[in-house]
Order: C-alpha cells, then sequence, then structure tokens
C-alpha cells in the first residue's frame, strides 16, 4: 500500500500536466477571451478539410472565435476542391492556404505569424 501511495504521489501530478499540456487550447479558450485577429486579413484563408476530421473542426472554431474570414473546401464532397487539393500536394487535413503561404494541420500559432507578417506595416 506504501508503494502504491508514493507512485501516485509521484505520476499523479505529471499525469496531470501532460493532460494539461495536451489540452492547452481548449483550457486556454476557457479562460481566456479568442482574440480578433480580422484586422490582419486582407482576402478569405482557404482550408481543404473533410466532415469527419477532428482537427479540422478545431481549425473552423479557432478561425470563427478569431473572426477570420474563411473558404472552406470538403475534398471529399467536391472534385475540384479534390484537385486543388492535390495541386497543393495534399498529404493531410487539414490544409490552409493564407495570403499563398499553404500551412498543414492544425497550426494557428502558423496561420497567424503569416496573417501579421503579410500586415506588419499596420500600426496601432
Amino acid at each position: 500500500m506504501i508503494h502504491f501511495k508514493k507512485a501516485l504521489q509521484y505520476w499523479f501530478p505529471v499525469a496531470l500536466a501532460v493532460i494539461a499540456f495536451q489540452n492547452w487550447g481548449a483550457i486556454s479558450s476557457f479562460f481566456f477571451e479568442p482574440q480578433d485577429y480580422s484586422q490582419y486579413q486582407s482576402e478569405p484563408i482557404v482550408m481543404y478539410s473533410t466532415e469527419w476530421c477532428g482537427y479540422c473542426k478545431k481549425l473552423r472554431s479557432f478561425l470563427d472565435r478569431s473572426k477570420l474570414a474563411y473558404i472552406e473546401h470538403d475534398i471529399e464532397k467536391s472534385s475540384e476542391a479534390r484537385k486543388a487539393y492535390d495541386g497543393l500536394k495534399g498529404g493531410g487535413i487539414p490544409l490552409t492556404v493564407v495570403n499563398n503561404t499553404v500551412i498543414r494541420g492544425y497550426n494557428t500559432r502558423t496561420i497567424i505569424k503569416v496573417l501579421k507578417a503579410d500586415h506588419s506595416d499596420i500600426t496601432h
């Protein structure tokens, strides 16, 4: 019983830290209001996705909360979308095009970085 208590005292904080790290996006959006990034946007973001993709759903939610306009193409429902996706060397979803920059996967930091880099001359 003593060994179990010691193991629990050690592994519980480690497990909690891992869970918090893996879910930081959801945790931080619960405590902090999402930022409006629409000021950096000059054209809609293009997103290639599928209906069943969990990361696509997370990206839709991020774009909506961040007030970013986007056009979504389901690569399973549209042959034209599939051709465009393949032309961008697909390889996984979501695939996002921000100001002619292809971003693979759920990568919100890169989306914001590209938006801000293309509008670095904006002063606040």
